[in-house]
């Protein structure tokens, strides 16, 4: 029995074997440089507290409105009138209250819509500020309980919230 091919295929075995190691090992320094990297980098800062959302009740006992708002907004109290802005003292909410059939002329508006409204669909007349290209719903609500017509000119992300929350409160005997 010849003993040349046994140890040619010995030979090509320890040679595979050599190529698998090198190639191992290349893959162990890939990883280790990759791990040494990531030790390298300088700490993060952990992230801001954002403290959270909480709302308050408003009042306006001389519209005869209640309704939520979001508490890191600001409030302008006028007679007959409350302005909400928020920290970049962009309008949020206005409301103006006036006597009952007097007419109010705004600037003519971007298109108009219907927005539900206690369940009612109600006229919306919709406006884009240049500003900052956000889109504001105005809105006339009759309270005849104090005989006021309520103006609301309110951002339309603060919609719904306004919305859901805003009552009509009669005046107490």
């Amino acid at each position: 029995m010849k003993k040349g091919p046994y140890i040619f295929l010995t030979a090509l075995f320890v040679i595979l074997l050599f190529i698998i190691g090198v190639r191992y090992g290349q893959k162990v320094e890939q990883v280790n440089k990759t791990i040494n990297y990531y030790l390298s980098l300088p700490p993060t800062q952990p992230p801001e507290k954002i403290n959270p959302l909480n709302y308050e009740t408003y009042t306006l006992t001389t519209c005869g409105i209640s309704f939520l708002y979001p508490n890191n907004l600001t409030f302008t109290e006028r007679p007959n009138a409350v302005y909400f802005t928020d920290k970049n003292n962009k309008d949020m909410l206005k409301i103006d209250c006036l006597p009952l059939n007097i007419l109010v002329d705004y600037s003519a508006p971007v298109a108009t819509t219907e927005v539900m409204f206690k369940k009612k669909k109600v006229s919306a007349d919709i406006y884009k500020n240049i500003k900052d290209n956000n889109e504001y719903y105005l809105l006339y609500l009759d309270n005849f309980v104090k005989n006021k017509q309520v103006i609301c000119y309110i951002e339309k992300s603060l919609f719904p919230l306004f919305e859901k929350t805003v009552e009509f409160i009669s005046p107490k005997p």
